[in-house]
């Protein structure tokens, strides 16, 4: 489960040769199921989750 340097050096050239660049590229599974989850949850529940999850920014 956890993310290898090599799946972020794939994702990395993926990112630099892509020919239209997204805003994100997820790295592992965990990641893509957060991806997942803020497009199913409404926004204010998300953040709420997230802000749970990591405390408020600083």
């Amino acid at each position: 489960m956890a993310v290898t340097p090599a799946d972020v050096a794939e994702a990395m050239l993926r990112a630099t040769t892509a020919p239209r660049h997204r805003l994100r590229y997820p790295v592992g599974k965990v990641a893509e199921q957060v991806g997942l989850l803020s497009r199913i949850m409404p926004a204010r529940l998300f953040d709420k989750a997230l802000r749970q999850q990591f405390g408020p920014p600083s």
